[in-house]
């Protein structure tokens, strides 16, 4: 792990579930990585992690936790 402060990541994730008006058109990591608005999704994530205390706090207890092997 290693990791100290939050962080976040590109994964294939939610594919069990069809395309649709909740969840609109699904990428896998592959087709974001070449996504022409993927530096904006980056600059998204980015603010969320740094900004949002609720957001912030709950990965930064993860990371607390995960640090103390619990």
């Amino acid at each position: 792990m290693g990791q100290t402060t939050p962080a976040s990541t590109l994964v294939t994730a939610g594919l069990a579930l069809p395309d649709g008006p909740l969840f609109g058109l699904k990428l896998d990591r592959a087709a974001v990585l070449q996504h022409p608005r993927l530096n904006e999704f980056w600059k998204v994530s980015d603010f969320i992690l740094e900004k949002d205390p609720l957001a912030r706090g709950h990965l930064l207890r993860a990371l607390s936790t995960a640090a103390a092997g619990l």
